[in-house]
C-alpha cells in the first residue's frame, strides 16, 4: 500500500507536545516498484508496482509536517526506494530540515 493512501496531510504547529507519545521516527513508502517478486514481501511490491501519484513537492510537505511534529528521523522505504528518481532530492531535503 503506497503512502498516499496511508498518510493524510495536516497543518501541524511546531510543538513537541503534538507528537504522539514516544514517536520520533517516520517511514515514507515512496514507491511500490521493485525489480523482484518476493512472495514474502510485506509491501506487496513488484516489477508491476509504481511510484504512486505523490510528487517530490508532496513528499517535501510530508517531511515538513514530520519536522513540525518534532520527528527526528525519516526512513524512505518501498518497494525499492533507491530506484525512485527523486530519492536523492528527498534525502537532501530531509537532511536540510535537520532530520536523520
Amino acid at each position: 500500500m503506497l503512502a498516499e493512501t496511508r498518510h493524510r496531510f495536516m497543518q501541524p504547529k511546531s510543538d513537541p507536545s503534538l507528537r504522539a507519545a514516544g514517536t520520533s521516527f517516520l517511514e515514507l513508502e515512496i514507491t511500490g516498484f521493485c525489480p523482484l517478486k518476493c512472495r514474502h514481501c510485506y509491501a506487496d511490491s513488484s516489477p508491476e508496482g509504481d511510484h504512486g501519484t505523490m510528487t517530490a513537492d508532496d513528499w517535501e510537505r510530508v517531511i515538513d509536517d514530520a519536522q513540525a511534529l518534532s520527528m527526528d528521523t525519516v526512513q524512505f522505504i518501498g518497494g525499492e526506494p533507491t530506484l525512485h528518481l527523486e530519492l536523492p532530492q528527498l534525502v537532501r531535503y530531509a537532511l536540510g530540515k535537520g532530520l536523520k
